[in-house]
């Protein structure tokens, strides 16, 4: 599949006043599970990129390498891609401390239901942070809904509400269901390979 990924967050300040962004992004994979991604490089406090670089990334599992692409030099750095592994419990030789307890969480399925064509599962997710615990007087609620489409094997719309920073959207737009063109996943022909860490 190949589509447009827009992620939005807001953020509403005490004042009254409210803190806008918008990014736009895009997304191919293909049946072998290659995957491509381009977006716009965003602006880091008070730093805005000149000439609005892209960054352009392509995760290779069949050839098990990354390469980040610049294109104002034509240069692919590749580096072997990174595999984790999820770790459950205390990390040994570290106990737990009290501020990295979880919170109450409860998660609760939301159904199933078409977004942009694609069936997808819903959850949501409240977490509550009591009273006290980062010095907050009243409890702290965060909410977070995932639509997860089994199909894609991928997110199509999340949103995250938290008081602390504001309410971000992530949103698969314009969701083309057939094999992305084989040249997305290769190296551009005049690009130089640099090999990275």
């Amino acid at each position: 599949y190949s589509a447009d990924i827009t992620t939005e967050i807001l953020q509403q300040l005490a004042d009254g006043n409210r803190i806008e962004r918008r990014t736009t992004s895009s997304v191919a994979r293909d049946s072998e599970g290659r995957v491509r991604r381009e977006q716009q490089l965003a602006a880091i406090g008070p730093i805005l990129p000149q000439g609005a670089p892209q960054i352009v990334t392509i995760n290779d599992p069949v050839a098990k390498v990354h390469y980040s692409l610049d294109a104002a030099r034509k240069v692919a750095v590749q580096s072997p891609m990174m595999f984790t592994k999820r770790i459950e419990g205390a990390v040994r030789g570290f106990a737990p401390t009290k501020s990295a307890e979880i919170p109450d969480a409860r998660t609760e399925p939301l159904g199933t239901r078409d977004i942009e064509g694609v069936q997808a599962e819903g959850t949501r997710t409240t977490v509550t942070i009591p009273a006290g615990t980062i010095g907050n007087v009243a409890p702290i609620e965060m909410v977070s809904e995932r639509w997860f489409s089994p199909d894609l094997k991928a997110v199509v719309l999340s949103r995250r509400s938290d008081p602390r920073f504001g309410e971000t959207t992530y949103r698969l737009e314009r969701i083309v269901r057939t094999e992305p063109p084989a040249e997305l996943f290769q190296v551009p022909a005049d690009f130089t390979i640099e090999k990275g860490g």
